[in-house]
């Protein structure tokens, strides 16, 4: 923090409660033993309804805090006092005093159209394809069912829920004052250019399955044993663009990390 200057713009995400740990449990589950109670392919409402026997008996790991309420960890505040209102409301409070602005993953777009107009870019510098996603399988769950475990979802990650649903609202406030119009023309512009770049740097335009790209491409992805990742393929000879477009977040993260490093290394003091 002490190589940001003051008038630094802050920035951090959030995401629903469900959508949230539908990734989160499948992602992790190597690595967090309460997530291995469940078979892969059970529904989530199942470990939920056993949250809190799970996360008590199962072997101890440094990765327990996606158990529950991780955004709220992630955001550097006690997960033991999780379930603490008054000092959920607080964090809360100070991270509407630290940021600048907080992005909703679920309203993604209209996110990166408040972000540009925070750092005065031009909108078409933020199209960009949906990586790592998860391939869910089709299952038939019902609106009523979906429902009920988002209930459960929320119950279990308080914390969780209350800081999405404060910086949900927040968006809509701002995306308001921004101007519905407004939004609606930077939406258009930002969805024209991902399509052009897709077109341009694309061997295909949908998203294929992980083992389906070349070894140089698919090595630079983490897949955790079991779950099914989609990615894009490039076509042949593209520039550093479509290459930066189509990079696993850890790979894209090391080559900024590195010239961020070496701009700090040469900066005069």
């Amino acid at each position: 923090m002490n190589k940001l200057s003051n008038d630094s713009v802050w920035v951090a995400s959030v995401r629903e409660p469900l959508s949230l740990y539908k990734s989160t449990m499948a992602y992790f589950r190597p690595i967090v033993p309460a997530f291995r109670r469940i078979e892969p392919n059970d529904p989530i409402e199942m470990w939920f309804d056993q949250a809190e026997n799970f996360v008590k008996t199962s072997k101890r790991s440094a990765y327990d805090h996606f158990t529950k309420s991780h955004m709220f960890f992630d955001f550097g505040f006690d997960p033991a006092r999780s379930q603490d209102m008054e000092y959920v409301q607080f964090a809360i409070q100070e991270l509407d005093k630290i940021f600048d602005l907080v992005l909703v993953a679920d309203h993604f777009d209209e996110s990166m159209v408040l972000l540009s107009d925070l750092l005065c870019w031009p909108i078409k510098e933020f199209a960009c394809l949906t990586l790592n996603a998860r391939k869910e399988e089709s299952k038939n769950i019902s609106a009523e069912v979906e429902e009920r475990t988002r209930r459960k979802v929320r119950d279990w990650n308080k914390a969780d829920a209350m800081i999405f649903d404060h910086f949900n609202a927040s968006l809509w406030r701002k995306i308001e004052t921004y101007g519905m119009d407004r939004m609606q023309e930077q939406l258009q512009i930002l969805r024209n250019e991902t399509e052009r770049l897709s077109k341009s740097c694309l061997a295909k335009t949908d998203p294929v399955e992980l083992s389906k790209l070349n070894s140089k491409q698919r090595s630079s992805f983490y897949q955790p044993s079991g779950v099914k990742l989609t990615a894009y393929q490039l076509r042949d000879n593209v520039d550093v663009v479509c290459r930066h477009l189509v990079q696993a977040e850890n790979s894209f993260s090391k080559e900024v990390f590195g010239l961020q490093k070496s701009n700090w290394s040469t900066t005069p003091s």
